[in-house]
């Protein structure tokens, strides 16, 4: 049987640098891989280290696989890997996943392809840096943790040891049941498959009408902007005003000076990379519903139609 296993966790949590250090763990073996990105493009499926890859990487885009609106292409994609009968099936999660509905999925899976796919078990990846103000303010936090069987505590090298022993405390007493773990950034020592082993069972007790809808914000929105070519450093100064007003804002873009650039931003944090990927755009989530028009008006876009009003994000 196929083991497939989930990789979950909130946006910018980390969990397409868990994927790629997971697939150099794993060199020795036949791995395929599903991407779901929120969003219109699939940014993240660019980032993968494809030379461990069996087979190409599937995407799923616009949506999170745990809906009614990708939950179908998603079991078709887990099918289409039957053929071609991989040792492991690595699934990277949207960071607005809301895997509540996780058993209905697995239900189906095994239903439609009996004896062929076995569920592996589910992984979180906990921002240590934004964890206490996240997890107080966004249900999603806390569905995908309940729902997951190991934690893993991310960018623990950005804190100091006093905070990242008390997050651990903080997680290990309100989840005594889950395996909880503090990892460096580039690790490749996990065995996820063996630390999972018997270890799968989060997902069947968690309480799908506790976690109906998407909370008091609502459902985040996400665009794509799509701007001239300017100048990296000319880009940059214009994000940056914005930073705190994004969950999460990622993608390459033409630049007149530097060639592609990748942007990567996670709340308070802005980076810029050098990129090979060739399909350009920024793609932005947020619960700011003004931010769009501001933005594209900061870079000289024509602006929503009808720009929704603003409302308050947590404060980070």
């Amino acid at each position: 049987m196929i083991p497939y296993l989930f990789i979950s966790g909130f946006l910018g949590a980390g969990k397409t640098t868990l994927l790629n250090n997971l697939l150099k763990r794993y060199a020795h073996l036949k791995i395929g891989v599903i991407v779901n990105d929120f969003g219109e493009l699939a940014v993240d499926n660019m980032l993968i280290d494809k030379k461990g890859v069996t087979g190409e990487i599937l995407e799923l885009r616009a949506g999170q696989i745990f809906c009614s609106c990708l939950s179908g292409q998603f079991v078709d994609s887990v099918l289409a890997y039957e053929s071609i009968q991989p040792d492991l099936l690595l699934v990277e999660c949207s960071g607005l996943a809301k895997p509540a509905t996780l058993s209905d999925i697995v239900a189906v899976i095994n239903k439609k392809a009996p004896d062929c796919f076995a569920y592996a078990g589910m992984v979180s990846l906990i921002d240590g840096t934004r964890h206490e103000v996240l997890e107080q303010s966004l249900m999603v936090v806390t569905e995908q943790i309940e729902a997951s069987d190991l934690l893993l505590i991310s960018k623990t090298d950005q804190m100091e040891p006093q905070k990242g022993q008390q997050l651990q405390d903080h997680l290990e007493e309100q989840y005594p049941e889950k395996i909880i773990l503090s990892i460096p950034k580039d690790t490749v020592e996990l065995d996820l498959v063996a630390l999972l082993k018997g270890k799968r069972k989060a997902f069947a007790q968690v309480d799908a009408s506790k976690h109906a809808g998407w909370g008091e914000l609502g459902r985040p929105v996400t665009f794509t902007l799509t701007p001239e070519m300017l100048s990296s450093s000319e880009i940059e100064s214009i994000l940056r005003p914005f930073q705190n007003r994004w969950y999460r804002l990622k993608g390459t873009l033409a630049t007149s000076d530097s060639g592609p650039r990748y942007f990567d931003g996670v709340l308070d944090y802005l980076d810029v990379l050098d990129s090979s990927c060739d399909e350009y755009g920024l793609v932005v989530i947020t619960h700011d519903h003004g931010l769009e028009a501001e933005l594209k008006s900061a870079f000289g876009l024509q602006p929503p139609s009808q720009p929704l009003q603003p409302i308050g994000l947590p404060v980070f």
